[in-house]
């Protein structure tokens, strides 16, 4: 039998790194590559860069790849007997199995590489409703004569938990995906607006909400196109004002700004720093004006109507 992934049921954590002791000055650690030369001038300043770092920061807590499922299944209709090779593990709510194929059906529909599988909803355990995928690929590709593709490598999930008292979402994702607009739909991931490392955690836990990212990623935008945060978070019950965590952006010239927010040196701990803004380096060197959170913020982050997805 082949090894199955288990299904992931929480990701995420509500720790913070405390990297910074009490008293310490909170400046962040250049991001900065040796390169050798010069940095090129910022283009960005500090309101532009709080905005770039507000709003990559929702897009990625609310990036979640639902659209992946339906995207697999329809493809995978394409197939005959034989072509993939597929073992399935299927049982009650749980969809599993495990794909390793090198072939073209007679319509000329072609798969090739291997993954492993797993997806769930509606499933009851310990008074939770559970949602979940995960899959880990090897180069799986499906394309057919007409056009539509799926592509993707690498480790990838998502959980959803949901009780009388709380509501959590979880992804880990690590690698690349990629279909035809078609058989994308608005998913972030198969479209290609999101790829690279990322980790996020969103829960509202009776009314107390926090939203965690931590990612390394590229971005395709005109002016920002690199993404680096270190357990960013949203977790207005203990500040606010400002996020906690540490982000940086980098900028299409290269340069990247580090920002350093308010900061909980251990779990537990009273939140450091809460004034609603934090501290930035630009090409490595502490800029006068600090990067001040918007008041976009948490219309970014809107869980009035339960959590974002």
């Amino acid at each position: 039998m082949q090894r199955m992934w288990p299904l992931l049921v929480l990701l995420g954590s509500c720790g913070s790194n405390g990297s910074d002791a009490l008293g310490e000055p909170r400046e962040p650690a250049p991001y900065l590559p040796e390169l050798g030369v010069d940095a090129p001038t910022p283009a960005l300043n500090s309101t532009q860069v709080a905005a770039a770092v507000e709003q990559r920061f929702a897009e990625l807590a609310l990036a979640a790849p639902l659209g992946f499922p339906a995207a697999l299944e329809t493809l995978l209709a394409n197939g005959e007997p034989g072509c993939p090779e597929i073992n399935d593990f299927s049982a009650g709510s749980l969809t599993q199995f495990a794909i390793r194929a090198n072939c073209t059906t007679s319509q000329g529909v072609s798969f090739v590489g291997n993954i492993d599988y797993s997806f769930e909803t509606g499933r009851i355990e310990d008074g939770d409703a559970v949602d979940g995928m995960e899959f880990f690929a090897q180069d799986f590709r499906i394309e057919t004569p007409g056009g539509a593709y799926l592509t993707v490598d690498g480790y990838c999930s998502y959980s959803h938990r949901t009780n009388d008292y709380a509501m959590t979402a979880g992804v880990y994702c690590d690698g690349t995906q990629l279909a035809d607009p078609t058989t994308a739909g608005d998913d972030p991931w198969l479209t290609g607006e999101v790829s690279g490392f990322l980790s996020s955690f969103i829960g509202d836990f009776s009314g107390y909400q926090v939203a965690v990212v931590t990612a390394s990623m590229a971005v395709d935008d005109p002016n920002v196109v690199g993404v680096s945060f270190e357990d960013l978070r949203w977790e207005p019950g203990q500040c606010d004002t400002e996020m906690l965590g540490s982000g940086s952006i980098r900028e299409i010239n290269g340069v990247w700004h580090d920002v350093v927010f308010a900061v909980r040196p251990e779990d537990g701990d009273k939140v450091v720093g809460c004034d609603g803004c934090g501290s930035h380096l630009a090409a490595g060197t502490p800029q006068d004006e600090p990067v001040c959170n918007t008041d976009a913020l948490p219309q970014l982050i809107d869980f009035s109507g339960g959590l974002p997805w």
